[in-house]
């Protein structure tokens, strides 16, 4: 790890004579302009437009000899990270050379120092970009102002986008070291260090195919991390092609060429097969949703009466909407998160919204599912305390069973290092303390137990798969999302990519119920059916049918094996290997 660390002391000297020259100016502006994109750009005009105008001044100045080539080179990556991302403009063709540019610069650049500052430009250059959305949840979640929050949202940029120089300066090692194809090393190294990666909002290659049903079936054995390998080794392989064709090495082309043919064969192949196998069949038994996208506010003050019974009033009115217009009679009614702020077991805690929910009962019974607050007495002490919670109830209007989230957002729901830095507490005021759920609990629903989740949960791969794993009777996955804190950016249409992988992992459907949007059902091979999506940022309703069925994948029993278990343990071995090398050069 020496070797990622270690920079020249003859570099540190030239760096401010660097810092003066034409690219690193370039650069710097370029980092600029893209903050400044991303924080006037909106959902109907994405960013990567933005991006794509900047790469042709980038690469006419390139042209003119004004900045080095590999300027835009890097800078290609980032559009076409943008171009497929699940919020971008859907340009899924160029998904097997988003890595090619950077191999390009890990090669072709001649120091670690500039190596490692490329890495770094462009992985920021790629989060700020896809992760635009933070800033709009920082500012509505913390109540600062943009300016104040801007610093925060450029340290986040450049702690997410380290994963890049990582990358650049590992795979650089081992080519230099072993010799072996640099595309083929960096598609390893890339996966890894995405996988290993300990960020909450990670920037995973695998999701710019979640549009592409008969590339993600192998989900289902590898999970996101194996798809994330076959986009690597695609654009690692098409390099390595390049590279022995300029060679003129027939052979070893011929070789990579079968390899490649035989990854992408069995990929669309086994894709082909689970579209056909996961087809709901005349025996299973339908269960049919009825969901409310109801718009409401973020915060409303509980002296504030008649906003929430303006609230509860809407509410009541789209679930008359949602049942009336219902193709079939629903077995279940679902309302979002944040839907209201209230606690049916404590109803005196905002009760125009419990009254709300027994009126409706009273016109139509059906059951209800609910986001509520469920409040608790802290043992030994008289303080009161508050878990995120799901309520079930009963068209009598009986509480039936409940879960408690698991999985609490940072700087939303608790305060990170808040009992060793009490004072953090004053910078932000906003952030709630709710109480962390302990236990993976089924919630027996219509049509069979379900597995709740609450936002941010779906998000985790492992969550997921490990509360399906440990019960045996889960037939299908219900998340209830408010989305409304990040706009409309591109975080919905992330946040819903997400929910599409947990279904394909687990072959489980998937009930998708937000207060902002984007709501949706989800089969389970993870495709969704127009008329079972709503537009972001609009109040609606949506119908539609799931077929529970209890299933346990590869995948669910055994979780990541490639890369824990193969990949890891060959890139030890490199790491070893290059030891050795290094130790016998030495001794020579």
């Amino acid at each position: 790890m020496c070797y990622l660390i270690s920079l020249r002391t003859s570099e540190m000297k030239n760096w401010f004579e660097r810092a003066k020259s034409k690219n690193f100016i370039t650069a710097l502006l370029v980092a600029l302009l893209q903050i400044l994109g991303v924080r006037l750009k909106n959902h109907y005009i994405p960013i990567a437009w933005f991006d794509i105008i900047l790469l042709l001044i980038l690469t006419f100045l390139s042209w003119k000899k004004i900045i080095t080539s590999l300027i835009p080179i890097g800078f290609i990556s980032v559009v076409i990270f943008l171009c497929v991302d699940p919020g971008g403009l859907g340009l899924q063709f160029l998904v097997p050379g988003i890595l090619i540019p950077m191999f390009i610069i890990i090669k072709k650049t001649s120091t670690r120092l500039i190596l490692f500052l490329y890495g770094l430009w462009i992985g920021s250059l790629i989060t700020i970009g896809i992760s635009g959305w933070l800033w709009d949840g920082l500012i509505n979640l913390l109540d600062y102002s943009p300016l104040i929050l801007l610093p925060v949202f450029i340290i986040i940029g450049l702690v997410l986008g380290l994963q890049f120089p990582i990358f650049f300066l590992l795979t650089r090692l081992f080519y230099e070291k072993t010799g072996f194809p640099l595309g083929i090393l960096g598609a390893i190294i890339y996966t890894l260090i995405n996988f290993w990666m300990p960020f909450p909002f990670y920037i995973d290659v695998a999701m710019s195919l979640v549009w592409v049903p008969i590339l993600i079936q192998i989900a289902d054995i590898v999970g996101m991390a194996g798809i994330t390998l076959s986009i690597a080794l695609t654009n690692g392989i098409l390099f390595t092609l390049f590279e022995k064709w300029q060679k003129k090495e027939q052979k070893i082309f011929l070789v990579w060429l079968i390899i490649l043919l035989i990854i992408l064969g069995f990929q669309i192949s086994y894709g082909l097969f689970c579209l056909q196998k996961y087809k709901p069949s005349p025996s299973d038994t339908p269960l049919n949703v009825a969901m409310i996208q109801s718009m409401s506010p973020l915060k409303i003050m509980n002296a504030d009466h008649k906003t929430k019974s303006q609230v509860a009033e809407n509410l009541l009115r789209l679930s008359r909407k949602a049942l009336s217009e219902a193709p079939q009679k629903p077995d279940i009614l679902i309302w979002p998160e944040g839907a209201a702020s209230f606690s049916y077991k404590t109803p005196e805690f905002n009760s125009e919204f419990t009254d709300a929910i027994k009126k409706l009962l009273q016109e139509i019974p059906i059951t209800l599912l609910v986001q509520d607050t469920e409040f608790v007495k802290i043992p030994r002490t008289s303080n009161i305390g508050y878990y995120n919670h799901i309520s079930l109830i009963g068209p009598d209007g009986d509480y039936l069973d409940g879960y408690r989230k698991n999985l609490l957002l940072p700087f939303a729901e608790y305060l990170p290092g808040e009992r060793m830095f009490p004072f953090l507490r004053k910078f932000f005021s906003q952030t709630r303390s709710v109480l962390k759920g302990k236990e993976k609990k089924l919630i027996d629903g219509p049509g069979g137990a379900f597995v709740p989740s609450i936002c941010f949960e779906i998000v985790s791969e492992n969550f997921v798969r490990e509360f399906v794993k440990q019960n045996i009777d889960a037939s299908y996955l219900v998340n209830l999302t408010n989305d409304r804190w990040y706009g409309a950016k591109q975080q919905p249409q992330q946040h819903l990519s997400f929910a599409v992988f947990r279904a394909v992992e687990n072959r489980l459907p998937v009930i998708r119920c937000t207060n902002s949007g984007i709501s949706a059902i989800i089969d389970a091979v993870g495709i969704i059916r127009p008329e079972y999506r709503t537009n972001v940022m609009k109040e609606t309703t949506l119908n539609g049918t799931i077929y529970p069925r209890s299933r346990k994948t590869f995948y669910c029993k055994f979780g990541d094996i490639l890369p824990k278990f193969i990949l890891t343990p060959l890139f030890i071995l490199g790491l070893i290997y290059v030891y050795i090398l290094g130790q016998k050069k030495k001794t020579l």
